[in-house]
Order: C-alpha cells, then sequence, then structure tokens
C-alpha cells in the first residue's frame, strides 16, 4: 500500500479522511503560498490539492479497492470555521482554481513534495 501523507488516514470502511489544519498549510507550504496571502483562491486550490492527492493514492492501491473513491474532510475542532471560504478574502476566488483547472497545475507542480 502507498504511504500516507501525515494529513491523510484511511479507515477500514476504505474512507480516506483528510484533516485539513494538517493538509492545507502543508499544501500551501509546499506551493510557496505566505499565510497573509492565503485567500479564497488559495483555499480552494489546497482543497481540490488535497483530493487530488489522494485519488493518486487511491489508484496506486495494490490491491486494487474494490469500493468507489471516498474522500471526508475533516469539519470538526472548529476547522470548518477556520478553512471556510467565507472567513477568507476574496482573491482570485475559487472558480479560478477549479473552473480553470489551475489547481491541477498547481498540484502537477507539487505533488513529489507531498
Amino acid at each position: 500500500m502507498a504511504n500516507l501523507p501525515q494529513w491523510l488516514t484511511r479507515r477500514e470502511d476504505d474512507v480516506f479522511v483528510v484533516d485539513p489544519d494538517l493538509a492545507y498549510p502543508t499544501i500551501l507550504a509546499a506551493l510557496e503560498v505566505d499565510e497573509e496571502d492565503v485567500d479564497q483562491y488559495w483555499i480552494e486550490v489546497a482543497y481540490q490539492c488535497a483530493k487530488l492527492h489522494v485519488q493518486a493514492i487511491w489508484r496506486d492501491l495494490e490491491p486494487a479497492s474494490a469500493l468507489p473513491l471516498q474522500i471526508h474532510v475533516v469539519a470538526g475542532g472548529g476547522r470548518k470555521e477556520r478553512w471556510a471560504l467565507s472567513r477568507h478574502k476574496l482573491g482570485r476566488g475559487p472558480a479560478a482554481a477549479t473552473q480553470s483547472r489551475e489547481a491541477r497545475a498547481h498540484y502537477e507542480r507539487i505533488r513529489h513534495l507531498l
């Protein structure tokens, strides 16, 4: 089985659980985004990069899972509020990260660091 990053766990029911308090800062650091520059665009990029990384790990599983991929992002302990898009300035906005596929390009650049 692939090694999982510290921010990711795999439950017995094959659900992958992302801890955004660990994942997002790791991803943003790999992207060299300063804390004061974090906005909705960068939060969305971090979210998308985490999902893309889980998908890459899932594809490499041996033996392959017979279950469909499920990814849960932990929301408890204040995480939902801390990482909510609405709590951050707009910046370029989340649509720029997803609709133009910029998040995928960012992930391709840093995936070896995760």
